[in-house]
Order: C-alpha cells, then sequence, then structure tokens
C-alpha cells in the first residue's frame, strides 16, 4: 500500500512539473543554439535571447552562454527629473545599503550642466545643478570610496575633468589635457583608477589609466600598438583593480586585452588565444580571484557572452 502511495505522489509531482515547463514556455529561459541566428539580422532577435559559443583561452575561464538576462525583479522606472533638454549621459553608484548618488549631463541650448540627485532607499532628492559649461560636457562617470568620499569623471571639451565629493561637490578640475575618446571609473576603499582612451601619434588611440588618492598620479600607457586600442572598463577590488579593453588587430577584427593594478599596472595580455571579434567589454570584481566580463560579438556580432577570471 506505501508504494502505491508513493508511487501516486511521484506521478503527481512529474505532472506538476510538466505542466510548470509548458506554462512558463513564453519566459524565453531556454538556451538556443546559436547557429540558428547566423542569417537573421541582430535587430530581429528577441531582446531577452542571447546566445554566445564556447572558445577557450590562457587567462581566462571560456565564455559562457547567457540565455536569459531577467535575473532579479526590478521596479518600475522613476523619473529624477522631468527634462526640457536632451539628457547625454548619467551615472549611478550606491555605497551602501540605501544610499544611492546619481549624476547626469544635460545638453542645454545655452549651457551643459550636470545635475546631482541622492537615494534615501525612498525617493529621489530633487537635482541638484553642480556644474554648467559653456562647452561641451560627456561621458559622466561616479565611483565612492566610501558614503562620503567619492570623485566623478567626465569630459569636458574632451578632455578629462574631476569633481571630488565629500558631502558636498567640489569644482571640476582638469586632469588629463589632452583629447580622451572614452573612459571608465573605479574606487577601492583606498584609490581610484580611470581608465581610457587617448588619441597618440597618428591619431591612434591607445589605452592610459591614472590613479587617484588625494591627487592623480601621471598617466601610465597600459595598452598600445600600431593600430587602435579602445572602450576600455576598470573594475576596483580590495587591493588592486581589472581593466579590460578591445585592440584591433591587424584582420580590420578586435580582440580583448586586460591589465592588473597592483601598486603599478601590468603589461598588456591577451585575453582570448584566436582571433574573433568580441568588442565592448565590461568588467566587474568581486575580488583578486574573481572577476567576470561581459562583451559582444562572438563570433558573428550576434551574440553577447561572460568570462570568469580566477586571479591565475
Amino acid at each position: 500500500m506505501k508504494k502505491w502511495a508513493l508511487l501516486i505522489v511521484l506521478l503527481l509531482i512529474t505532472a506538476s512539473l510538466v505542466y510548470a515547463i509548458d506554462d512558463a514556455s513564453d519566459v524565453s529561459d531556454v538556451v538556443v543554439d546559436k547557429d540558428i541566428f547566423d542569417n537573421v539580422d541582430e535587430a530581429e532577435l528577441p531582446p531577452n535571447l542571447i546566445t554566445s559559443s564556447l572558445i577557450k583561452d590562457t587567462n581566462f575561464n571560456p565564455l559562457e552562454i547567457i540565455a536569459n538576462y531577467q535575473l532579479c525583479d526590478f521596479s518600475d522606472p522613476v523619473a529624477i527629473k522631468t527634462l526640457t533638454d536632451k539628457p547625454n549621459s548619467a551615472s549611478v553608484v550606491c555605497p551602501e545599503r540605501n544610499k544611492c548618488y546619481s549624476l547626469y549631463i544635460v545638453d542645454g541650448a545655452a549651457k551643459d550642466k550636470i545635475f546631482f540627485s541622492v537615494f534615501d532607499g525612498n525617493s529621489w532628492s530633487s537635482p541638484l545643478a553642480v556644474h554648467s559649461s559653456n562647452v561641451a560636457l560627456a561621458d559622466i562617470d561616479i565611483a565612492c570610496r566610501s558614503s562620503n568620499n567619492c570623485i566623478a569623471t567626465f569630459k569636458k571639451d574632451n578632455k578629462a575633468f574631476f569633481m571630488a565629493y565629500n558631502g558636498a561637490w567640489n569644482a571640476p578640475q582638469i586632469f588629463f589635457n589632452k583629447p580622451v575618446v572614452s573612459g571608465s571609473l573605479s574606487c577601492n576603499s583606498e584609490y581610484c583608477a580611470y581608465v581610457f582612451s587617448a588619441i597618440g601619434v597618428n591619431g591612434i588611440s591607445k589605452i592610459m589609466a591614472k590613479v587617484y588618492t588625494t591627487s592623480w598620479s601621471a598617466a601610465s600607457t597600459i595598452g598600445k600598438s600600431p593600430l587602435n586600442h579602445a572602450l576600455p572598463s576598470v573594475s576596483c577590488y580590495d587591493n588592486g583593480c581589472l581593466a579590460v579593453w578591445q585592440g584591433e588587430t591587424t584582420a580590420k577584427q578586435w580582440d580583448l586585452y586586460f591589465s592588473k593594478y597592483s601598486s603599478s599596472w601590468s603589461q598588456k595580455q591577451l585575453i582570448q588565444s584566436t582571433t574573433q571579434k568580441e568588442t565592448r567589454p565590461s568588467v566587474s570584481c568581486a575580488n583578486s580571484n574573481y572577476c567576470m566580463v561581459a562583451c559582444k560579438g562572438i563570433p558573428n556580432k550576434k551574440s553577447v557572452a561572460v568570462r570568469t577570471y580566477d586571479g591565475n
């Protein structure tokens, strides 16, 4: 009798699982072979379907497929400010629970402005204009060493500027007086790192880095070649930082490179062992032994993939 009862329970559980799988079939959380999309235009792919291939490499673990990026529930969007002018760029950081800072640039008819707003866990404060400029502002980024020790970087007339925050924003100061294409900012409790793409000899872009404690270090070149290096991303952890970027190859394609910081920047290293089309990398590190890099274009520009880094 007990055996029959157990069998009936197992059948009911199985039926429930089959029904649940069938009922969730419209969620698009199934891994799909990328080959079926080889001849499909990227714009036609559903937004929550992301595929990749697996490629072995020497420094990072193999690429992993991302099938469904909806990993957690997000609240409905809340407007911090209703704009009459065109927004340019925005950045947000949360140095602690229920405390977040947002900076964003608005392209005004007469002046560009940077606005600042604080989230207290319930609502955003009214935006405060912290800087205005007669010349173009772009690419705002913010990072914190603690809740009242933050810096923001941005481009002003294509030069690199920063502002320091210790309860209020200080006046902007220039810290790299040459053309900057794009940059990325990250901090740990001891310092901040700004990794950026700058125009070098013959108009070829290279990757440079500066470190901030109470002042900025000299710029270090960490990635260059006869062709362009561009679109860096950096993430700092307790005792260092990891920077990644894309570098153009002789085949007019892009490889990904990385450099680590611990008192100085290491020589650039190739992330992958074969030429592909990896572009637009973004990195986030939990510590020196665990980082994750997301990138676009493996291998047909119709996919997004991630690599994990274990520090070896």
